[in-house]
């Protein structure tokens, strides 16, 4: 009884990690297809009208397909036989290109930085913009996702970084186990 009560405490960090994943992925699709909406159809104000549209949509995934500004995701486990210390890790990266990103970080921080800026998912989500709905709902997540890897001693890291030069962000989800 104690070994499954054990294990569906751990099972709980596996359910919070897919919604967390599955989250950012959305979020991360639906502010390219804003985006492109914008870009396509100039002069209409309501873009969420537009990504609705079956028909719209998928011109608009053409677009991004085309453009190759598509939401990737990686994922990693262990660091192989030559990665001391890193044996029980997962790391899950999101990639997808920016726009905003670059102009929240300038906003808040007064010095720019060279490369790459590093700074956790939670103050991530905190610096979006007004008006970027459905990142309430993620912040809901991690914050489950950190409660649950605490319960059960898995060390848990987020970061966002954005790499100036291509404009691409990459999101980090990082477990220790």
């Amino acid at each position: 009884r104690s070994t499954l009560s054990e294990y569906m405490e751990k099972s709980k960090v596996a359910e919070y990690i897919s919604l967390m994943v599955m989250e950012l992925a959305l979020n991360s699709e639906n502010a390219n297809m804003r985006k492109e909406a914008a870009i396509m159809y100039r002069g209409l104000q309501d873009n969420d009208m537009l990504i609705f549209d079956p028909e719209i949509r998928q011109k608009i995934i053409q677009e991004l397909t085309r453009k190759n500004e598509l939401v990737f995701i990686s994922w990693k486990l262990g660091g192989g036989s030559s990665s001391i210390g890193k044996q029980g890790r997962l790391h899950i990266t999101l990639y997808n290109k920016d726009d905003e990103f670059q102009e929240v970080k300038e906003n808040i921080e007064t010095k720019a930085q060279a490369d790459t800026n590093k700074r956790s998912l939670v103050d991530f989500y905190r610096e979006l913009p007004d008006g970027q709905e459905g990142t309430d709902l993620g912040m809901y997540y991690l914050s489950y996702l950190d409660d649950a890897c605490k319960k059960v001693n898995v060390k848990f890291e987020s970061l966002v970084n954005q790499f100036t030069a291509s404009g691409l962000t990459d999101i980090n989800l990082i477990f220790n186990y």
